[in-house]
C-alpha cells in the first residue's frame, strides 16, 4: 500500500507482547503484520460507516478513534481477529471471487469470532455472533446462507468493526461468470498476480511456523492442527488427481516427422505439435473387496475424463485371480454394466494380456485393494493404482486412494526398496 493510505502506528504494541507470552500461535503471525493508522481524509475511508481495523496481507490498518476506547484485551481479541483474516485467506481475490466484499466479509468474521471465543478472547462489542455459525462451517457456506437470508428480507449487511478494505487494495469486483478472478479483493491493490500469489506462499510458510512454535510451547489452539492442515495441505478429490495424471500423460507432444510449415519456406525445418488418438487401459479388481457400485464410478468417472483427452478407445479388463472381462469401447460406445469375479487377487493375467496385444498403451489405470500378486518387473508405460486401502504400497508406478465419497490424499509415488 502506498504511504497515502496511512502512516506507521502503535496501538497494538502491548497486544502484540501479550501475544508473545500467552498465544504464541496468533503472535508469530501478528508480527508479520505492520500497523499503519487510517487516513480518515481518504475518499474509501470516508464511504464507511464505522471505520474500525483491516487487513490486508500487508498491513493491518488502524482507526485510531476505534481503538483506543478498547481495553487491553478487546484489543488482543481484535488483534488475534484480524489475524485469522490472513490466515484464513479471506483476503485473497482468487477466494472471494465473484462474491459481494461486506457480505463475505460478514461470513468470516462468524467463523473467526466464534473460534477465538472458544479459545478465550474478548472480542469488542458489536462483533459477529450466531450459535449457528461456527467453526465447522466454511465461509463459502456462511456467505450462501446469508445471501438467502438478505433475499428473503431477514438479514443484510450492517456495520462491523472489522472491515476488508477492499476499495483500499485495488478497485474492480470479480465477475460471477469467472472472469478477472483475480482482480479485487484486500490484498490486490499494487501487487501484480505473481506477487500476491508469493505472498499468499509466505503466509502458508508463516502458518506451518506458527503451528510449530505453539505446539513446541504446548499452545496450540484447539482444532488449529487441523484447520491449518487443511488449508496447507488441502484434500483433493480422487477423479482431480486421476485426470492430473492423465493430463501428465495423454497430451500433445512434438514429432520429428512432422514440421512446422510456417517456417518451411524460411528454410528451418522446425517439430511441430501433433494430437494422435490413443489407448488406455483400466484394469479392474473384481476379487471381492470393492462393490460392484464402487467399480460403476470408478469407471464412468474415468472413462469420462478420457473421452475429454484425445483418448481413441479404452480398454477395460476385469480380473481376479484370472481375466474375466476383456471389452475395448470407443468415444461413444456404453459402458460395460457388469464386472464378474469373486476369486483370489491376481494382478499378472491384466499386464500379460496387455503385452500380447501389438500396440503400447499411453498408460494403465488400475482400481484394486493392492493385496495380490504383482508382477515382478514393471511394463514400458506409465500405470496408475487406485485403490480403497489408506497409505497402500505399491511396488512401481503411482498410488491414490480411491474414495467414492470422501476426498483423497496426495499422489504417491512407488517408494524405491
Amino acid at each position: 500500500m502506498s504511504d497515502t493510505y496511512g502512516h506507521q502506528s502503535h496501538h497494538f504494541e502491548k497486544a502484540r507482547v501479550k501475544l508473545i507470552l500467552d498465544h504464541p500461535f496468533y503472535a508469530v503471525l501478528a508480527l508479520h503484520l505492520l500497523e499503519k493508522e487510517m487516513d480518515m481524509g481518504h475518499p474509501f475511508i470516508q464511504q464507511l460507516v464505522l471505520p474500525t481495523c483491516g487487513v490486508d496481507g500487508r498491513y493491518l490498518y488502524v482507526n485510531p478513534e476505534f481503538v483506543k476506547p478498547l481495553t487491553e484485551e478487546e484489543r488482543l481479541g481484535l488483534l488475534a481477529h484480524e489475524v485469522m483474516h490472513v490466515v484464513l485467506g479471506h483476503v485473497w481475490p482468487w477466494r472471494r471471487q465473484w462474491r459481494e466484499p461486506k457480505r463475505w466479509n460478514s461470513a468470516g468474521d462468524y467463523i473467526i469470532n466464534d473460534m477465538l471465543r472458544k479459545d478465550g478472547f474478548t472480542l469488542p462489542k458489536g462483533g459477529l455472533h450466531r450459535k449457528e455459525f461456527t467453526i465447522d462451517n466454511s465461509t463459502e457456506e456462511i456467505y450462501e446462507k446469508l445471501e438467502e437470508e438478505e433475499k428473503n428480507g431477514k438479514g443484510g449487511s450492517r456495520p462491523t468493526w472489522e472491515d476488508i478494505f477492499v476499495g483500499m487494495g485495488g478497485q474492480g469486483q470479480p465477475k460471477k461468470d469467472g472472469k478477472n478472478p483475480k482482480s479485487g479483493g484486500a490484498a490486490s491493490g499494487e501487487l501484480t498476480p505473481k506477487q500476491l500469489e508469493e505472498l499468499a506462499q509466505e503466509w502458508k510458510e508463516r502458518l506451518i511456523e506458527a503451528v510449530c512454535v505453539a505446539k513446541a510451547k504446548g499452545k496450540l489452539p484447539a482444532g488449529m492442527e487441523r484447520l491449518v492442515d487443511d488449508l496447507i495441505k488441502p484434500h483433493v478429490p480422487w477423479y482431480a488427481l486421476l485426470e492430473q495424471f492423465v493430463n501428465e500423460i495423454i497430451r500433445d507432444d512434438y514429432n520429428e516427422l512432422i514440421h512446422d510449415r510456417r517456417f518451411i519456406q524460411h528454410g528451418i525445418y522446425l517439430p511441430d505439435m501433433y494430437s494422435e488418438g490413443c489407448e488406455v487401459v483400466i484394469g479392474i479388481d473384481t476379487s471381492g473387496s470393492i462393490g460392484a457400485e464402487e467399480i460403476k464410478i470408478f469407471v464412468s468417472e474415468a472413462v469420462g475424463i478420457l473421452r475429454c483427452r484425445t483418448v481413441k478407445n479404452v480398454r477395460i479388463i476385469a480380473c481376479d485371480a484370472a481375466v474375466t472381462l476383456d471389452e475395448t469401447i470407443g468415444p461413444w460406445d456404453e459402458i460395460p454394466a457388469d464386472y464378474p469375479g469373486g476369486g483370489g487377487t491376481n494382478f499378472n493375467p491384466v499386464f500379460n494380456l496387455v503385452a500380447e496385444g501389438m500396440k503400447r498403451p499411453a498408460c494403465m489405470i488400475y482400481l484394486t485393494d493392492t493385496f495380490g500378486d504383482f508382477p515382478k518387473e514393471p511394463p514400458n508405460y506409465p500405470v496408475l493404482w487406485a485403490g480403497m486401502t489408506k497409505d497402500a504400497k505399491v511396488p512401481w508406478g503411482t498410488y491414490i486412494q480411491f474414495d467414492p465419497v470422501e476426498d483423497t490424499v496426495e499422489i504417491q509415488q512407488a517408494s524405491e526398496d
